[in-house]
């Protein structure tokens, strides 16, 4: 993979997402590679990861649930780690990832809340939950 270009499963996970999140991401895949991992949840997938403790929501409360989906599941690809890397190297990289995607929705006027830092205040050690992955629309302000 490179920069500007998705894989057929992240083009496809992207499809299901809604306008402004995909707006958002083919601007990120201009400047950083990564892979959408998941879009739109169904029912069964969505209570399968509340029940592995992925999710703090089961169906239909996730905006993963929403059609099209208000979340998207995103990581960095690593050159030399071709799946997500759980290292304290990998979570800094996915750090900057959710800064560069912050920065691009901001610049688009496109209200952005990332999984790593729920409440906005560039404070990470505060989250009870932490879903490095994880972006969703704030409906809040759209």
């Amino acid at each position: 993979m490179r920069p500007g270009v998705y894989s057929t499963h992240s083009e496809t996970q992207l499809a299901t997402c809604h306008e402004l999140l995909q707006e958002v991401f083919r601007a990120v895949i201009l400047q950083c590679d990564h892979r959408v991992l998941e879009g739109h949840r169904s029912k069964a997938r969505q209570n399968q990861l509340f029940h592995l403790g992925h999710s703090q929501v089961q169906w239909p409360r996730s905006f993963h649930n929403k059609e099209p989906s208000y979340a998207i599941d995103a990581y960095i690809w690593l050159r030399r780690k071709p799946h997500i890397d759980w290292t304290a190297r990998g979570i800094e990289a996915q750090r900057h990832f959710a800064g560069l995607v912050r920065g691009v929705a901001w610049s688009k006027g496109i209200p952005i809340i990332w999984g790593g830092d729920w409440d906005g205040d560039y404070i990470f050690r505060d989250q009870k939950f932490h879903d490095l992955p994880h972006f969703q629309l704030n409906s809040r302000l759209l």
